[in-house]
């Protein structure tokens, strides 16, 4: 299946017709909960819940940042997972202090390359 008809199919299943998942709009009872000490975040699952294709899409950012306020409100960690670390500086900056950066198979890939570049560093022929 092509990835774009895949995507298109999840946008369709996963669509809200308010485009706001119900987790953003119940964060700060959610962070007010007694023995919750982070809340952690990632763009792609909120995405598709919104029905969003787009992971970067501005109202992804946008529910990320009312997720960010709310736990700010409660005095809690906020958690986000970001597939590379450059945007930790513009997420830190509005109260994440907490990142998975990466993922299993990036990492593993990034091994395999780095592998695959030594030995053909070592090994001209």
């Amino acid at each position: 299946m092509e990835l774009v008809s895949f995507l298109g199919r999840l946008k369709a299943d996963f669509h809200r017709s308010d485009r706001r998942p119900e987790g953003v709009g119940v964060a700060a009872e959610v962070a007010a909960a007694a023995g919750v000490d982070c809340v952690f975040m990632g763009r792609l699952g909120l995405s598709l819940a919104m029905g969003e294709i787009n992971p970067v899409a501005p109202c992804v950012d946008e529910a990320l940042l009312r997720i960010c306020e709310a736990c700010e409100a409660q005095g809690r960690r906020v958690g986000m997972f970001l597939a590379e670390s450059a945007a930790v500086p513009y997420w830190t900056a509005r109260g994440v202090n907490l990142y998975a950066v990466g993922s299993d198979y990036g990492l593993l890939l990034q091994g395999a390359n780095d592998a695959a570049e030594r030995f053909s560093v070592s090994n001209p022929n």
